[in-house]
């Protein structure tokens, strides 16, 4: 799951590590970090964006009935911004952008729950 959520929300797969570093070295100089341009983003193929999707909608499914039990509070907006975004079917055009926010809300409630050796 973390992978397919590293390739929805990355801009270029493969490239931010070698810039991330090169702003760590900078920041450790003092120096400010390069401005970058906005990549351009390929966009997804059909099969591509099906395939994320059915992914999301299984963890959806399974968060659904784990996240409540592993939280401090019930996470009624997360969990109704989850449901929302399963239910949605957009247009191939719109496929990056639904997946991204799907890929979003699901951190978020990820980062509610917590890691397990809590």
């Amino acid at each position: 799951m973390i992978t397919t959520l590293e390739e929805v929300l990355s801009d270029r797969p493969g490239a931010a590590a070698p810039a991330r570093k090169m702003e760590g070295i900078l920041a450790r100089l003092g120096l400010p970090a390069p401005r970058r341009q906005r990549p351009d983003v390929a966009p997804l193929c059909p099969e591509d964006s099906a395939r994320i999707a059915d992914r999301f909608r299984r963890a959806t499914r399974q968060l659904l009935q784990v996240a409540p039990h592993r939280v401090a509070f019930y996470p009624t907006d997360e969990l109704r911004q989850l449901i929302a975004l399963r239910n949605e079917r957009p247009a191939q055009g719109e496929a990056l952008s639904y997946l991204r926010r799907y890929a979003l809300a699901i951190v978020a409630l990820l980062d509610l729950m917590g890691d397990d050796d809590e």
